[in-house]
């Protein structure tokens, strides 16, 4: 690891990522137990920093350079050598002491790539798959981090249906910001 992890500012600088840019995630997590909320709040917090590509970007191709450092930084998260980043490090932790799969980061970085497009998903399967990849992915982590729903299928599934009607909430409140833009 690059250098050791400092839990004060690493974890503060999650916490204020989140605090920032994704205030129903931030309060749902003061909800969590104390010894899982700063791992939570470093999975939030890896959501916002993918998440806001699209905004911070001039160009597709600067987002998928972007989009591509994420994956990278996921291979050394699971690969034992986290980049050095604050979020990465405090995240790298939290799949040490969890142990995650894979896959939903991977499905979540993906579909972040869609933000990049100028157009809305065409159908409502689309839409769903959008919702699915992104949000139902972060509430199957989060979910895993909390250890809720591990090995049952029927809780499994209920988070995944919060976490698509969390997506397609989220996506009818950016409507008018997206609009506005074109």
């Amino acid at each position: 690891m690059p250098r050791e992890l400092t839990s004060g500012a690493d974890s503060d600088y999650c916490t204020q990522q989140v605090r920032m840019h994704d205030r129903d995630r931030y309060l749902t997590a003061l909800f969590a137990p104390e010894r899982r909320r700063g791992d939570l709040l470093a999975l939030f917090a890896f959501n916002t920093e993918v998440a806001k590509t699209a905004e911070m970007v001039s160009e597709p191709l600067l987002g998928q350079i972007r989009l591509q450092w994420w994956r990278e930084a996921i291979d050394g998260i699971y690969g034992g050598t986290p980049r050095d980043h604050p979020v990465v490090r405090v995240l790298f932790r939290a799949v040490e002491r969890h142990q995650p799969p894979r896959e939903p980061f991977d499905r979540l970085i993906d579909g972040r790539g869609f933000d990049l497009d100028d157009g809305p998903p065409e159908t409502l399967d689309g839409l769903i798959a959008y919702a699915t990849d992104t949000s139902a992915m972060l509430t199957a982590l989060a979910l895993h981090l909390l250890g809720v729903g591990q090995g049952d299928a029927a809780a499994h599934q209920a988070g995944l249906d919060v976490g698509i009607a969390w997506g397609l909430a989220g996506v009818l409140r950016a409507h008018p910001e997206r609009a506005a833009r074109g």
